[in-house]
């Protein structure tokens, strides 16, 4: 004599996003059905943020040897458009059969996971149809159930037939960060958020403001516009416009407004005027393609003089250096050295020693 059991499927539903208030604890506990005719206590709320997508995993438990396919049907009070259930049918395989009577449920039970999105509209509470004077009180809480409708796999369409069923709540609620910020009794009352989301989104434009601020006042990432306000501050003197520069100048006024305090470090030697050169004209900073020397030697002086090697007749210009720029295509070329080599000049007599002279000479590549 064989004994048949009637195949069973049962349902679980677990919210991916719990609400905020008191009702967090309740909906914490997946729901599970035991029996077609069970309906527990416990019901999930799944918290759903406008213009943010949220989840309801429904997980579907097969307790008998025979594999079903099974399709979801949503039925709730919000509109269709906002929620997004599988629209192709899925299986869930049957378990495997067991003699050991040690076994545990899981172990007898297999199961399969489907998705349900949620997305609510981003203006949903700023939207005209809310903000009418003459509309209805604006609903936040709506209710819904998750049904399952299964069959054999080996069965047809029409052996169809609903095996289970869940409710559930959705709540809709505006995300404010500042509720993190006061204490517990507080974030547990819904209205206390949706008041705070009012002030966090006006101040929310001055606060992201501020935390960029630190770009603002960096010479690299300023607005062309700041940069001689903040040449001013360093005390640096710029001849840039900021309507008839192009784009490569402006990078070098960037460049030359950062590094200011280090120019002024080592101004009045060799390597701070090789560096103020290589910002300003785009030159690798070596000697290849700046190159700055010593050319004075000393005059005649009895005991030491050595005519063609210590000394010349007449000695020469005293305290002199010799520039040299060549250029360096297609970055520099010989003809944008050229055309500022007035600047150049300006560069050098600025930079270098008052007793000093020089001579500057531009070569090609």
């Amino acid at each position: 004599m064989s004994v048949t059991t009637k195949p069973f499927l049962s349902l679980t539903l677990t919210p991916l996003q719990l609400p905020d208030t008191n009702l967090s604890a309740e909906g914490s506990t997946p729901w599970r059905q035991e029996k077609p005719s069970h309906h527990p206590e416990v019901v999930p709320h799944l918290r759903i943020c406008p213009g943010e997508p949220s989840q309801l995993i429904a997980q579907i438990h097969n307790d008998s040897t025979q594999a079903w396919t099974f399709r979801l049907k949503v039925t709730a009070s919000i509109p269709q458009a906002w929620c997004q259930p599988p629209t192709e049918a899925l299986e869930v395989p049957g378990r495997a059969s067991s003699t050991d009577s040690a076994s545990t449920d899981s172990e007898q039970t297999s199961s399969a996971e489907a998705e349900i999105t949620f997305r609510v509209p981003t203006d949903f509470f700023e939207n005209h149809y809310a903000l009418a004077p003459d509309s209805k009180p604006l609903k936040i809480n709506y209710d819904g159930h998750i049904q399952v409708y299964a069959r054999p796999s080996n069965a047809p369409e029409s052996a169809e037939q609903l095996m289970a069923t869940a409710p559930f709540k959705v709540l809709l609620r505006s995300h404010s960060r500042y509720l993190q910020y006061l204490p517990q009794v507080y974030r547990e009352v819904d209205f206390i958020g949706r008041l705070l989301k009012l002030f966090e989104e006006s101040f929310d434009p001055s606060v992201e403001m501020m935390k960029l601020m630190w770009a603002y006042l960096d010479p690299r990432t300023a607005p062309q516009q700041l940069l001689p306000f903040l040449a001013h501050w360093v005390g640096w003197p710029t001849e840039l416009s900021t309507s008839h520069t192009s784009p490569v100048q402006v990078e070098r006024q960037r460049q030359l407004i950062f590094n200011a305090m280090t120019l002024y470090r080592w101004r009045g030697t060799q390597q701070g005027l090789r560096h103020y050169l290589h910002l300003y004209t785009g030159l690798p900073e070596t000697e290849q393609y700046i190159q700055i020397e010593n050319t004075y030697r000393t005059g005649f002086e009895l005991g030491k003089a050595k005519l063609n090697e210590t000394t010349i007749i007449g000695g020469g210009k005293p305290y002199h250096f010799r520039v040299q720029l060549t250029a360096h295509p297609p970055q520099v070329s010989h003809q944008d050295l050229l055309d500022q080599e007035a600047l150049i000049h300006t560069i050098i007599d600025q930079e270098k020693p008052a007793f000093c002279t020089y001579s500057l000479h531009i070569h090609s590549a």
